[in-house]
């Protein structure tokens, strides 16, 4: 009965020692990332908006991406939701759209309560989450918000970039908000 508790601590040893014979490397599941962003400050001014009750107005909103893709729309807001906006065409001639139905999002174009929740959608999806190296993922998202309507003027993400693409870390989105009238 000794022998077969020997015999079988010698063959568990064995075991688990071949990945190291064989040079194996355990599983990398990444490096756990944390992005750094203010969600309670997000919220606070969320309430902030909230609590003036603006449902009617206007704003100009731009954007400019890493690589060059830039746009900017005026948009008009009117009962909290988007009744329409404008653009200038690849030609420099105002194109105004009017969606078949007033929303709260029309492709990247949010009215600024929804804009409080996809920015914080934008943390919860990549935060708290395992990457390797060569991933793309979120490092931080830096908001400023207006001081007297709280409505976030300013969003600024930045990427991690692999190696291969750059030298790290970048401003990958740049958007914001002007011209902000009510009516």
């Amino acid at each position: 009965m000794q022998m077969k508790v020997i015999l079988f601590i010698k063959s568990m040893i064995l075991l688990l020692s071949l990945p190291a014979l064989f040079g194996c490397q355990p599983y990398d599941r990444g490096e756990l990332i944390f992005i750094t962003f203010d969600r309670a400050l997000c919220f606070s001014n969320l309430n902030k908006w909230d609590a003036l009750g603006i449902e009617n107005y206007k704003f100009t909103y731009s954007s400019n991406h890493q690589y060059g893709v830039d746009s900017t729309a005026d948009l008009v807001v009117e009962a909290g939701l988007i009744k329409s906006y404008s653009y200038k065409d690849s030609y420099g001639n105002d194109v105004v759209v009017k969606p078949l139905e007033k929303t709260a999002s029309h492709g990247e174009l949010s009215t600024i309560e929804r804009l409080f929740y996809v920015i914080a959608g934008i943390y919860d999806s990549g935060n708290d989450h395992r990457y390797r190296d060569y991933q793309l993922y979120f490092t931080s998202i830096d908001v400023e918000y207006d001081e007297f309507y709280h409505y976030p003027k300013s969003i600024i993400s930045r990427y991690h970039l692999p190696d291969s693409h750059s030298d790290g870390e970048r401003d990958w989105s740049i958007y914001r908000i002007s011209n902000f009238q009510t009516f």
